[in-house]
């Protein structure tokens, strides 16, 4: 697994490396803005500053804009995280499936190939990637007979976008 990790790990720095320079879209700034003022005695999330989104997100940007500061590393750094996050759970995923680990690898490259480009504006740190690794999370979690865990990451996921509810 250590190995499997390690792949992960360089293949979603190698496909992630050139969003490190792109400037944040207007819901990245948004998110990023309400998360680093989450803690700012007196700040009311959607009085003090607008936003269409559940609070979901806010508290994902939180943690990176607690470390790295209100900076475009912050955004990037939580969008790679999540990227290696949905990696490996992927591969445990598939795993559970009871696929052979190299059959496993390549359709985890595989998607890590399509979500990780800017074919599907996957080198953002939008609403979607994160819900989709709640979902993901939510999934082995039931296939690992979690039924309490699997409702929890799956509530989570809506609270991060509500279209999650259809998916």
């Amino acid at each position: 697994m250590i190995r499997v990790f390690a792949i992960i790990l360089l293949v979603v720095t190698l496909l992630r490396w050139q969003s490190w320079f792109i400037p944040l879209n207007r819901d990245e700034g948004g998110y990023a803005y309400s998360a680093s003022h989450l803690t700012t005695p007196g700040f009311v999330p959607y009085r003090d500053s607008f936003e269409h989104k559940p609070p979901g997100i806010f508290f994902i940007y939180w943690p990176a804009v607690a470390i790295f500061g209100h900076t475009l590393f912050a955004v990037r750094f939580a969008g790679w995280f999540n990227s290696v996050l949905s990696g490996v759970v992927t591969y445990l995923i598939l795993r559970r499936l009871y696929l052979p680990p190299p059959t496993s690898l390549g359709f985890t490259l595989a998607f890590l190939m399509l979500t990780n480009t800017f074919f599907a504006d996957g080198l953002t740190s939008n609403t979607e990637m994160f819900m989709v690794t709640f979902l993901q999370l939510s999934v082995l979690a039931f296939l690992s007979g979690k039924a309490f865990f699997s409702g929890l990451f799956s509530a989570a996921s809506i609270l991060i976008k509500p279209v999650a509810t259809f998916n």
